[in-house]
């Protein structure tokens, strides 16, 4: 039979598994400290200190003898009276010296221990210092009552009595025991607190302990002779049958450790017991969550049958802990258990003739693991799981239904709505054979399929209709999750609370806690803290206090004792999902040792990113948490690198997941070009048909006031969906952009329009979607769109007009009859340029597409025309009067040369204007091409003045060493422009001769311009010969053309553009202007990306301009053309930033192959521009590219 000692220990071993055990240690602990040197004495007792007060009392021989009969708490009082209380604590410190000691192995094992909290009447701060060396654990020391408060949540060290240096009073005098539940009532409190909550352990307490017979004494004052729960006193060496018998009454047992541990010191039967309890509470946590997951027993898979691994697989599910899912670590190693049993599968399916006997076994135990493993079906096993099925249609039972169920998931996952519908007609016809729990995972299935799916009103009507009793947690949770979800908050609350209290009365009644009920606890929790926090946040009303604190610290330190913590789960995947990701690639190649040598290899692994987005994705379904209830994110980031993960293989799935984080700035992360590039026309206007029909039904689910909050999934649906359709137009058919464009026109016309805030962003790619064909028509349609009223400053942002999208034209529309009279009633409308800005600016873009009349044009001419001024809305170009209408007498262009003069020269404090700077060069410039001789020659020396002074500003932020806020990056820019004005302005001016200020002006630009590295060849090249500086043009212009600075490439090529598309008077000389042709084509030949674009904006302006300088270089840019062919097409495996640049290359290559076509470049057929042509015409191709001829 076992000792009384060891059924003693199992018993607090138990108690310590449930985390319902307390400690106490008395000062006898201590005598298991280290000492700091062996000179040091032992740690006193308290017939030490009694000795110690009674030599400081100065007392003879006789009174000595008789104070040996007081007890040390009388004695200690009379030296408070005889000496004060700072002396008295001086002989505390001086007999217990603190410092000469250092926690030993007892003390260490001692805090291993998951005791809910530790009291101490010790004075040493050993149990402190042994808790800093214990990392893995949490802490936290109660000196005083104030340090109660917020120290829930950790293992407690409560100092009863004080503590050294200086937490004093220290509790050692009568009175001092006398007072202490009157002055220390917060600490009596919570010592019986734990006592009601917990099974109390003492240790290091003696028969006669002051301290062991007064808190004893408390506690049964105050709970009651009958209340006073079982406590253990750790001992070692047996008490006498007396003293036993007085600490029973007292609900005390004393545990004689010796009896296990015989022949040994204290200390070490101390640290044998600690050992004992250790090694017990390991081997508890390891039950369950070391679960060998066992491999096919044959070495190769494809050897081993269904028949001979099936064992194996029940094994597997046998032997699974019975947890809600298992820990995320250990799933790396499970996906490859999986694996195998998948090859075995496989191999199976793949015979001539697969036996069919315990193919529905083999598939169900399969199916199950790859559950628990958190894996959604992939192609090869889909295949598989149909061909089994068909051979079994006409057989149902529990194995089947839940394999089908299994089906109808994955169906969901893939957006494969109709096989989805098949599957569930199927399990319909057979609910009857469906067992209770398989009954609710179809209803959570059928919900989550509406949801899935965008219909607001099913889904609310099955969650109406799904009926979930309290002792069902799981189906509560899951249908609580999609409650909140959908934005039935309270509803969720109410439903959470009853089913965990319901589980936590079932936890209550077992000796050892159900690992599944508590990892169900621990997520409905997590849910009902998110709800709670989703609730009490300041845009909702209803505040109500939960029932059940979701916050309850005691509960948490059990999910976490346990190992099934919801929040230590999922921060398994959170971490790594929010790390930025690298998409997989199983081919490699890089450079080696040998001169032009790679090496390449290719490793057929699994794609990890990707299983853990999946894994994760799984978990939060499993486990019913959302990503976003009531404007409050859970794990926002994470779910989005999720998306982005997944949506290559499931985009259905990662466009829900962004829906539902409501984050529309990730679409363009997951629903990238890459993936884009494998749909066909017709998959697109399918997805987009879908997202489309979403949209619509969004709208009778919002209100107008629902543009302040998003507390419903309908309103993270209208966020979300119209910046995703304005990418899938991209590849959408005319009929589809015809769809989308009504859309857009009744959400211009809604007054809920501010509930889809990135309409605008549809609009933008819409309109750019649609073909040159169409364009007069979309430009008609779109002039009919509803005004947004400019008082509306938030709605005029997101919906600006439509028209602003459509590049302008110099011609006038052929069918404005439709238009005319709503123009004429809108002129009508603004009699002043004050009244109407947005019906103005309304006006003015229709005026720049060519929808006005010849009368109308004056009457919006005299609008605008103020005292000789034209008086624009903000935003506007001052040019626009180069072509404007303009009354009697009125020099438009002194007018505005006057204008632009100003605002060149009205800011010359030094500091940026970065905006506003912009678009005065740009203006400027425009104006210079405009009009040649734009400036008066006194106009140019003013501007040459002021811009050697603004660009001497715009110098030292690019030479400050630091790049704040992207100032050093935008003056380069500004500096480049401004260069580029300064060359058009006095290159384009009319016998221009220079002033010797302009020529100091000039030297000092062309300084700053050498400083900075702004290498402008313009500027460079027409000032030099006019301030007579030593210059090589053809060095310079292939330094320029063939610089790493992307600003340099682009300002030398949109030079040589300029120069042939003005070339009176000329630009460039005409040698020069060959060198840079020659040096673009051979860009475009070689195919470097860096700069390739506009090598090819350029050849395309030389084609359209001066089509005769190509012809010496024809040949490389056909070859440069030819390759371009198969290195720009996008594939999936394109990166955001890769497809970019591909995508860009290749829009500029075709525009300049149509061009070449359209000037027939080459007089006989050319099989790379008809190559080119069948790319534009191809249906499946990106709308920029198709649309390409008119870039």
């Amino acid at each position: 039979m076992p000792k009384d000692a060891e059924r003693y220990l199992d018993l607090i071993s138990l108690h310590l598994q449930e985390h319902r055990a307390a400690l106490f240690v008395g000062s006898g602990f201590s005598r298991n400290a280290a000492k700091i040197s062996p000179g040091v004495k032992d740690l006193p007792l308290w017939d030490d200190l009694k000795r110690c007060f009674i030599g400081k009392l100065n007392l003879d021989h006789e009174g000595s003898t008789e104070m040996e009969y007081e007890s040390p708490l009388a004695l200690a009082e009379q030296v408070e009276i005889a000496y004060g209380r700072p002396e008295l604590d001086r002989i505390l410190s001086d007999a217990i010296c603190d410092d000469d000691y250092r926690p030993g192995q007892a003390h260490l094992k001692l805090l291993q221990l998951p005791w809910s909290d530790i009291f101490t009447t010790n004075y040493d701060r050993l149990l402190e210092r042994a808790s800093y060396e214990l990392t893995e654990q949490r802490f936290s020391v109660v000196l005083n009552k104030n340090d109660l408060l917020g120290s829930a949540g950790s293992t407690r060290i409560i100092k009863l009595h004080g503590s050294f240096p200086s937490q004093r009073p220290f509790i050692i005098t009568s009175e001092d025991y006398r007072t202490y539940p009157q002055k220390f009532a917060p600490f009596v409190n919570t010592v019986q607190q734990s006592l009601l909550e917990n099974t109390l352990c003492m240790i290091g307490f003696s028969g006669d302990d002051p301290n062991f017979n007064s808190w004893v004494g408390w506690m049964r004052d105050n709970l009651g002779e009958n209340n006073m729960p079982r406590m253990y006193l750790l001992l070692h060496r047996a008490p006498s049958e007396a003293r036993r018998e007085w600490l029973r009454r007292k609900n005390v047992i004393a545990v004689d450790l010796s009896e296990m541990f015989p022949d040994k010191q204290p200390a070490l039967i101390y640290e044998s017991a600690l050992d004992y309890l250790i090694k017990q509470w390991r081997a508890s946590n390891e039950i369950g969550l070391k679960w060998a997951f066992k491999l096919p027993e044959q070495r190769h898979p494809q050897s081993t049958t269904i028949e001979q691994a099936l064992p194996t697989l029940k094994t597997n599910h046998k032997n699974c802990p019975n947890l809600l899912t298992l820990p995320g670590e250990r799933l790396p190693y499970l996906r490859k258990v999986v694996q195998s049993f998948s090859l075995i599968l496989s191999d199976h399916c793949n015979q001539e003739k697969p036996n069919p006997t315990y193919e529905i076994d083999y598939l169900y135990e399969y199916d199950w693991l790859r559950t628990k493993a958190l894996l959604p079906l992939f192609t090869p096993d889909i295949k598989n799981y149909k061909e089994i099925l068909a051979r079994h249609s006409n057989e149902c039972n529990e194995a089947i239904i839940s394999i089908r169920l299994s089906m109808l998931r994955t169906f969901r996952e893939y957006g494969a709505w109709d096989e989805w519908d098949t599957a569930h007609n199927v399990i319909s016809t057979d609910q009857n054979v469906l067992t209770s729990q398989q009954l609710h995972q179809l209803k959570w299935e059928e919900c989550l399929f509406s949801f899935y799916r965008y219909e607001f009103q099913k889904l609310k009507q099955q969650l109406n209709d799904w009926i979930v009793s309290n002792d069902m947690p799981l189906w509560v949770l899951r249908k609580a999750s999609i409650l909140a979800e959908y934005g039935e908050c309270v509803s969720a609350r109410e439903l959470l609370q009853n089913a965990i209290l319901n589980i936590r009365r079932r936890l209550s009644h077992q000796s050892k806690p159900d690992l599944y009920d508590l990892s169900l606890e621990s997520a409905m929790m997590s849910l009902q803290g998110f709800i709670a926090q989703a609730l009490s946040s300041r845009f909702v009303s209803d505040n109500d206090s939960s029932k059940v604190d979701p916050s309850d610290e005691r509960h948490l330190t059990l999910h976490k004792k346990y190992r099934v913590s919801w929040e230590e789960q999922n921060a398994y995947y959170v971490s790594q999902l929010e790390a930025k990701w690298e998409p997989f690639c199983n081919h490699h190649s890089e450079s080696t040792f040998d001169f032009g040598a790679i090496r390449s290899n290719t490793q057929w692994n699994e794609d990890k990113e990707r299983m853990l987005a999946f894994s994760f994705l799984r978990f939060r379904e499993e486990t019913g948490m959302p990503f976003f209830i009531r404007s409050v994110h859970s794990n926002k980031k994470a779910a989005c690198g999720a998306a982005e993960r997944i949506a290559q293989y499931m985009p259905l799935w990662a466009i829900h997941l962004i829906v539902r984080c409501d984050e529309p700035k990730s679409v363009d992360k997951a629903i990238t070009r890459g993936v884009l590039s494998s749909w066909s026309q017709s998959e697109a206007d399918s997805v987009c048909r879908f997202y489309l029909d979403a949209i619509h039904r969004t709208e009778s689910e919002l209100s107008v006031e629902d543009r302040f909050y998003r507390n419903s999934f309908a309103r993270l649906a209208a966020d979300v969906l119209p910046e995703l359709l304005s990418e899938l137009c991209t590849k959408c058919s005319v009929t589809m952009l015809n769809e989308l464009l009504n859309l857009l026109e009744q959400i211009y016309g809604s007054p809920k329009k501010l509930c889809y805030q990135q309409a605008g962003s549809l609009a933008e790619r819409l309109i750019r979607s649609f073909p040159d064909s169409d364009q007069e028509q979309l430009i008609l349609r779109l002039a009919h769109f509803p005004l947004i009223e400019a008082e509306d400053s938030r709605a005029s942002h997101y919906f600006p007009d439509p028209l602003e999208y459509v590049p302008s034209t110099s011609e006038q529309c052929e069918n404005i009859s439709d238009i005319t009279q709503e123009i004429e009633t809108l002129l009508d409308s603004c009699p002043s340029k004050e009244a109407g800005r947005t019906i103005i600016d309304h006006l003015l873009l229709c005026y720049c597409h060519g929808l006005l009349t010849k009368q109308q044009k004056m009457k919006l001419g005299n609008l605008l025309w103020s005292e000789g001024k034209l008086c624009l809305p903000h935003g506007w170009s001052q040019t626009l009067c180069l072509d404007f209408p303009s009354p009697e007498g009125v020099d438009e262009r002194k007018i505005l040369s006057d204008i632009l003069t100003e605002k060149l020269c009205g800011r010359s404090d030094g500091e940026l204007h970065i905006p506003n700077d912009k678009i005065d060069l740009q203006e400027t410039i425009k104006f210079v091409l405009a009009d040649r001789d734009a400036f008066s020659p006194e106009q140019i020396s003013r501007i040459l003045i002021v811009m050697k002074s603004r660009m001497s500003s715009l110098s030292k932020h690019t030479s400050s060493g630091y790049d704040f806020g992207g100032i050093s990056n935008s003056s380069m820019t500004l500096l480049y422009n401004s260069a580029k004005m300064l060359w058009l302005l006095t290159a384009r001016k009319s016998s221009w001769n220079p002033t010797v200020e302009d020529k100091a002006a000039m030297e000092a630009i062309m300084n700053i311009c050498e400083h900075t590295g702004v290498n402008h060849h313009g500027l460079k090249s027409m000032w030099s010969r006019i301030l007579c500086r030593p210059f090589s043009a053809k060095d310079n212009l292939g330094k320029c053309l063939r610089s790493t600075d992307m600003e340099c490439i682009f300002q030398g090529y949109a030079m040589i553009a300029l120069a042939v598309q003005y070339a009176k008077p000329p630009l460039l000389d005409t040698t020069e202007l060959r060198e840079g042709i020659a040096i673009m084509a051979q860009h475009i030949v070689w195919g470097v990306p860096k700069g390739l674009a506009y090598a090819l904006q350029t050849a395309r302006a030389v084609a359209e301009h001066q089509a005769e300088l190509l012809k010496d270089v024809s040949e490389m840019i056909l070859l440069g053309l030819e390759q371009l062919l198969p290195q720009t097409v996008i594939t999936e495996d394109d990166t955001i930033s890769s497809a970019s640049e591909k995508g860009y290359i290749r829009r500029e290559a075709a525009a300049l192959a149509s061009t070449l076509m359209k000037i027939h470049f080459i007089e006989t057929q050319s099989e790379i521009l008809d190559a080119w042509q069948t790319v534009m015409q191809d249906p499946n191709e990106f709308s920029e590219i198709r649309n390409a001829s008119r870039t």
